[in-house]
């Protein structure tokens, strides 16, 4: 709570009043009869995936982001606001799809409205985004909500997209190789070698067989009669 407390201060440039904020959180503690407290700060976690951040994006081509918002807080947490952008390489393509909630699409950016997520549940989100030159590019998600965030670092996600005009070349086969054909694998060329010096051995050493004729030999002819 601490952590949370002096990050809300820093947010009001007014971390100088923490010992006079203790010391008035201490007072209306005891007039209230020392109350359970529990931190009013919001604990968003967002999270953004697209294939097109490991594929690559053909210009004019299309693929999806999809994204999600967890509550990770103790508490239920207000008026959520999910914003999506893309950077000048792409546009949204399509509507957006949210699980609860309403979004509104624009050329480069989607705004979603989440209204009140409780505590521990996430929504979960997708749009569509298209190439539209050549570059490195950015999908960034920004979440937030009415109460102010202990940790904003995890609001703030960003997914790296390059754009290209043609795809990349698929990776060349385990053992291809050029010019002439394949290259055959070591031990399957060693086990070729020991068997044709197994059968050349083996032809060596068999003893030599009569050589039969191709053909019976003739009958003697027999002698004129008188």
């Amino acid at each position: 709570m601490m952590g949370t407390l002096r990050a809300q201060l820093v947010q009001q440039n007014m971390l100088e009043k923490l010992p006079d904020v203790l010391e008035e959180v201490a007072r209306v503690r005891r007039e209230l009869g020392y109350p359970g407290m529990a931190t009013p700060f919001a604990q968003l976690v967002g999270t953004l995936t697209s294939p097109a951040a490991t594929n690559g994006l053909l210009v004019g081509a299309t693929s999806t982001a999809d994204f999600s918002v967890r509550n990770a807080g103790a508490s239920d947490a207000t008026n959520i606001s999910v914003v999506l952008a893309v950077s000048a390489g792409m546009k949204t393509s399509g509507t957006a799809t949210l699980g609860t909630g309403t979004c509104t699409t624009e050329l480069q950016r989607v705004t979603c409205t989440l209204g009140r997520v409780a505590a521990g549940a996430t929504v979960s989100g997708s749009v569509g985004i298209e190439g539209v030159s050549t570059g490195s590019n950015t999908l960034r998600l920004t979440a937030a909500a009415t109460e102010p965030d202990g940790t904003p670092v995890d609001t703030t996600v960003n997914v790296a997209v390059s754009a290209q005009t043609t795809p990349d070349p698929p990776p060349p086969a385990a053992g291809s190789g050029g010019g002439g054909g394949g290259a055959m694998d070591p031990l399957a060329l060693s086990a070729l070698v020991l068997l044709a010096l197994l059968a050349l051995a083996g032809r060596r050493g068999a003893p030599r067989q009569a050589r039969v004729p191709s053909r019976a030999p003739r009958a003697p002819r027999g002698r004129p009669q008188d």
